[in-house]
């Protein structure tokens, strides 16, 4: 299974929130003699080496050796949320497929947010599309969940055909059998004219999650 260096920047700022610190503060405070090595991390060029995980785990036991390097073995909830908030468990894909198997996980990963920040989102995804900056930067986690309501033009919705999926501004296009899909940067990626009758499946943008 391919990991996502994504989720590992994920998990590292579970860490770290959890431990009250800054990411310049925390490397100090676990020894690491070159800072650069967690902004790799973050910038998604490196995961989580098993060095580093040991480092981590030596000062905060309760976060697991495999939990930090592969997302399992999660530690308590209880400990990265702050206070008595509900946690809530969402599926996270790395790359969101196309219509098939949208019950299942391909990635076995798992989030676990605060009811807060999870609000009503079912499921969530890493956005890698450059085209939604810098409402949805690349490396953001997308909250979705699924809609059959009627579609408010001018929001961010996840659409799912047959072929693909991707997260897209609708808006109309005056005919009421299609819809016009766009993106933030009208100048390097064309709108899509997609007719309704080929959406499989529609999820909307609950909330997005980006690096603090």
């Amino acid at each position: 299974m391919e990991k996502s260096f994504t989720t590992d920047w994920l998990r590292l700022q579970m860490v770290i929130r959890s431990a009250g610190m800054t990411v310049n503060s925390f490397a100090h405070h676990i020894g690491l003699k070159r800072l650069e090595n967690l902004y790799q991390i973050k910038k998604g060029n490196h995961g989580i080496s098993k060095t580093l995980a040991r480092q981590i785990h030596a000062h905060y036991p309760r976060f697991p050796v495999t939990w930090l390097v592969m997302g399992v073995e999660l530690p308590d909830e209880e400990e990265i949320v702050a206070d008595d908030e509900k946690i809530i468990s969402i599926p996270l894909f790395k790359v969101f497929p196309p219509f098939c198997g949208l019950d299942n996980n391909p990635d076995d990963h798992v989030i676990h947010l605060g009811e807060s920040i999870a609000q009503r989102a079912e499921l969530a995804t890493v956005n890698t599309d450059e085209s939604l900056s810098p409402k949805i930067p690349v490396g953001a986690i997308v909250l979705l969940r699924p809609f059959d309501g009627k579609i408010i033009f001018g929001k961010f919705y996840l659409i799912v055909t047959e072929s693909y999926s991707l997260i897209r501004k609708v808006r109309s296009t005056y005919n009421p059998d299609e819809y016009r899909l766009t993106t933030l940067d009208p100048e390097n990626f064309d709108d899509i004219i997609l007719p309704s009758e080929r959406i499989k499946k529609i999820y909307i943008v609950e909330r997005v999650i980006v690096d603090v």
